[in-house]
């Protein structure tokens, strides 16, 4: 139900960039009733969530620094650092199913 992004599942960036992660969901928006993204570093605390059609739910306490969610899947990590190093976890409770997809970052 979820596809890695373009990038694969692993980014290597140089610090200061921005990183775009770019999941590709293959259910319809309306069939969701939970999208939340996780710095697992940091915990299983969700830092983004978006409950049906609602508008996303930030807790940056639980995130390495600034961020968005933008459309249905994308996470943009702005102005990276060294604390943005990890793995990132998207996840989606589709129909009742629960799907997650990982994505590592390394700042080089």
């Amino acid at each position: 139900q979820i596809s890695l992004p373009p990038g694969g599942d692993t980014f290597v960036v140089l610090p200061g960039e921005n990183v775009t992660i770019a999941w590709k969901l293959d259910v319809s928006i309306s069939d969701l009733s939970l999208r939340s993204w996780t710095f697992l570093p940091k915990g299983d605390n969700s830092f983004a969530e978006i409950f049906r059609d609602r508008d996303v739910d930030k807790k940056p306490q639980y995130s390495p620094g600034p961020f968005t969610i933008k459309n249905n899947a994308t996470l943009i990590l702005k102005n990276v650092n060294i604390q943005y190093n990890g793995t990132y976890r998207f996840s989606i409770v589709a129909k009742g199913k629960l799907t997650k997809s990982d994505v590592t970052v390394f700042i080089a």
